[in-house]
């Protein structure tokens, strides 16, 4: 994978990979085509104590793989406990629909979202995308500590105000006392 991902994504998926002994699978369901498996990891917790943590992963029989974590959802890469029931079903290699191109070395940067286009399902669909993936990393960082937090917050309120008054529709920030005080509407 190393020679087929970026070197950031391959980092981030080698995380992944290193964790994989920390997770058993167990099959527990079968319907048809379909088994359920829970995959338990050893999860270490700050204060030295350890514990399990359940997971359930399912396999549709023939090439597609789908876990509760839903990292493959958010990062685009195969998380540990898809990659353990993938081991234990006999698939040694990641089913390429599961390598992203815009992941890869050789994707070409084709950035629609600042291209001529400006309007469209394709265009709203792909600017969307990047949008959330771009929060999910703001919201990773902002969720460190309270002072993050508190920044991230503060920049998130201003920036919706600033992109919903470009369409000239109003915006209403809830009061402080308010008890949706702590939402960005």
């Amino acid at each position: 994978m190393s020679s087929i991902y970026t070197t950031n994504i391959f980092q981030k998926f080698q995380g992944e990979i290193l964790r994989i002994p920390s997770c058993n699978a167990v099959h527990i369901q079968q319907e048809g085509d379909k088994s359920t498996y829970l995959v338990k990891q050893l999860v270490m917790k700050t204060n030295g104590e350890k514990r399990l943590k359940d997971y359930r992963v399912i396999w549709n029989g023939s090439d597609k793989v789908s876990c509760i974590c839903g990292l493959f959802g958010f990062n685009g890469y195969l998380c540990r406990h898809a990659m353990v029931v993938l081991f234990v079903v006999g698939v040694y290699e990641i089913p390429s629909h599961y390598i992203l191109k815009r992941w890869t070395r050789d994707a070409k940067i084709v950035d629609i979202c600042n291209g001529v286009e400006d309007s469209g399902p394709e265009f709203v669909v792909k600017c969307f995308s990047d949008l959330r993936a771009d929060s999910i990393k703001l919201a990773e960082e902002g969720s460190i500590s309270k002072e993050r937090y508190k920044a991230t917050k503060a920049f998130l309120k201003d920036a919706l105000i600033k992109v919903t008054s470009m369409n000239k529709v109003p915006v209403t920030v809830p009061k402080k006392n308010s008890k949706e005080a702590n939402l960005v509407t």
